[in-house]
């Protein structure tokens, strides 16, 4: 049920809000100034972006799904926090106060970028998408590729939620197993869809060849337009990070 939820959380759905409406290309500058702007800023920095992002999520009305993609990651973020924490009390010999502020604020960083990322997918129109990675000038085997991935993932957890469900019927669950078994389990299950999908994505690429499709001169129907909002977006959301950015990077480089 929980992956109906994921996979439910990627599937762009058409909502008209003021950010379902922002430009492609102003979404995309945003989303990469966002995650360059987390990893060279520090705290101000991050309360910055993580309000920025909140107020997105909330206005664009995807914040259901944004929470049940982070619900999703949060075993590995989990994972991560008990590794980094563990090198860093036992190897580098760092104070367990200070290092839990340390891979607390690395956690949240990524959530802040996962949020974002989701909100840009689920706001975005794969037509919108796919103008954009042409207008970038890449290859069209790469820019198909990425949108039939982006398509294929939502297809690709229910295939496994039906798997799973197939396996529990015929009394093969997890309760009471051990952390090999588990392994195991997930290994049975998730190897022959891998390489079917593999199968299939070579597939869906030897018919796209045959009918001469990188050849073609591709048309666009719904062309995206930048607009003055869109532009003022930009200015207001990463005007006040620049400087921001700049202080903080400067007062932590001793």
């Amino acid at each position: 049920m929980f992956l109906n939820y994921v996979r439910a959380s990627l599937v762009y759905e058409y909502l008209d809000t003021p950010v379902h409406r922002l430009d492609i290309r102003v979404k995309l500058v945003y989303t990469i100034s966002l995650i360059v702007a987390l990893f060279l800023g520090h705290t101000m920095t991050t309360i910055y972006l993580a309000a920025v992002t909140t107020t997105l999520t909330l206005v664009g009305k995807v914040w259901r799904k944004v929470l049940t993609v982070l619900i999703a990651v949060m075993p590995i973020i989990s994972a991560f926090i008990t590794i980094y924490l563990t090198s860093l009390t036992l190897l580098h010999g760092v104070e367990a106060n200070k290092a839990l502020i340390t891979v607390g604020t690395i956690a949240f960083k990524f959530m802040i970028a996962i949020s974002t990322i989701v909100l840009l997918l689920c706001t975005t129109k794969p037509v919108h998408m796919r103008y954009l990675l042409y207008k970038l000038g890449l290859p069209p085997s790469i820019v198909e590729s990425v949108i039939l991935t982006l398509r294929f993932v939502p297809t690709a957890i229910e295939d496994v939620q039906h798997v799973k469900e197939a396996m529990n019927l015929r009394g093969y669950t997890l309760k009471g197993t051990s952390l090999a078994q588990k392994i195991s389990y997930l290994r049975n299950m998730l190897t022959p869809l891998i390489v079917w999908y593999i199968e299939r994505a070579h597939n869906v690429a030897e018919v796209l060849e045959l009918r001469h499709f990188s050849s073609r001169v591709k048309s666009f129907r719904d062309i995206p337009k930048l607009r003055y909002c869109d532009a003022l977006f930009l200015l207001l959301t990463l005007a006040p990070l620049i400087p921001l950015v700049f202080i903080e990077f400067r007062l932590h480089i001793p």
